[in-house]
């Protein structure tokens, strides 16, 4: 039930938010999906589980988890935290 119940507000949610860093670069929320598939990819090339991530930034596995399936979106603080030990470079965003 509730991957369904996430699933339906995740198609009914839609992000279009712009965030400037310095003068060259930016980023672009779309969508919480989006977000999402970068950071599992990321996480996956990377070698790490979901545990194993959520430990590195000092979150529980099932916030990670709700990250990674497109249920939540995170702070910029738990974003930059993630992107930091992912190694993703940021203009991958936008």
């Amino acid at each position: 039930m509730f991957a369904f119940i996430c699933a339906y507000i995740v198609n009914k949610l839609s992000y279009a938010s712009y965030f400037y860093i310095g003068d060259n670069v930016s980023m672009k929320f779309d969508d919480k999906l989006f977000i999402a598939e970068k950071i599992k990819t990321h996480r996956k090339k990377k070698g790490l589980t979901q545990e194993q991530l959520a430990e590195l930034i000092d979150l529980s596995v099932q916030h990670v988890s709700r990250i990674e399936n497109g249920c939540y979106i995170p702070s910029l603080t738990t974003f930059f935290s993630i992107i930091k030990e992912l190694d993703i470079d940021l203009t991958e965003f936008g």
